[in-house]
């Protein structure tokens, strides 16, 4: 919470910087879901995941863990 707090700050001041370049998805969304496997533990989730390896797109990668992180956590 303390992080989007801060970013919103950054990006209302236009100092927010992005570092965009090709990432493959797959390996973004199993970086952040093994970052949130504790949470997801005590919590009782269970999670499936079936996901291509070779999808890429050009993202800022901390952005988008950000952004799946919020997503799973709500």
């Amino acid at each position: 919470m303390i992080t989007n707090i801060l970013d919103f700050s950054r990006k209302e001041n236009n100092k927010l910087k992005y570092n965009i370049k090709k990432c493959n998805l797959g390996e973004v969304v199993d970086e952040i879901m093994n970052e949130m496997s504790y949470w997801l533990d005590i919590n009782n989730f269970e999670i499936v995941m079936d996901i291509h390896k070779n999808i890429y797109a050009i993202v800022d990668p901390e952005g988008l863990k950000q952004v799946l992180s919020n997503l799973i956590t709500n």
